[in-house]
This record gives structure tokens, C-alpha cells and sequence, in this order.
């Protein structure tokens, strides 16, 4: 299932399990907002920071899903790495689809 990558309001494009998306910036503050389509039931994720010029930020977006009897919960977390640990997480990640291409 992908998920929607929004920057001030537009759709920059989509990744899916095990993707990346590089998003260039220009410096100040963006809205940033991770959007799964309607069939899916996780809540979108949205924050507002301020990015400096020069600089590289990674997130992971981080799904969750927890069963337990008949039933299911979906969550999301997102979580801002450092460039060596995002190093990591990427090994064996592919490039997500931006808009269009």
C-alpha cells in the first residue's frame, strides 16, 4: 500500500513499504504530511518544522499493526534519524515514485 507524501499542500509523490523519497527544500518552514489512501485505516502523520539551508533531514515512517482476538489497531510513528543511522535503514530501500514521473 503506498503512502501520499505532501508538502505545503501539493503531492511531492508516493512511497511504499521499503522506499525512499528525496524531497529538496528550499529553507524555512514546511508542512510536511505522510497520507495513506482511504482504504487504509492508519491516520495520517503531519507536522510543521522549520528546515535549514545546506542541510540533509531523514524520518522513517514507522507502521504499526497489533491483533488481539478479533481485534486489529494500525498506528504510524514517525521518527527523524541522523544521517548515520539512516544510512542503515536504507541499505536495500528503493526510490519511492515522485509525481510525475
Amino acid at each position: 500500500m503506498k503512502h501520499n507524501i505532501i508538502v505545503d499542500g501539493s503531492l511531492i509523490g508516493s512511497i511504499r513499504r521499503m522506499n525512499y523519497l528525496a524531497i529538496p527544500l528550499e529553507p524555512g518552514r514546511h508542512n510536511l504530511v505522510i497520507d495513506c489512501p482511504s482504504i487504509c485505516s492508519l491516520p495520517s502523520i503531519d507536522i510543521s518544522a522549520d528546515f535549514e539551508a545546506d542541510r540533509t533531514y531523514y524520518f522513517l515512517n514507522d507502521p504499526d499493526f497489533a491483533a488481539s482476538g478479533r481485534f486489529s489497531q494500525f498506528s504510524a510513528t514517525l521518527y527523524q534519524l541522523d544521517k548515520s543511522n539512516a544510512e542503515i535503514e536504507m541499505r536495500g530501500y528503493l526510490p519511492g515514485r515522485r509525481e510525475g514521473e
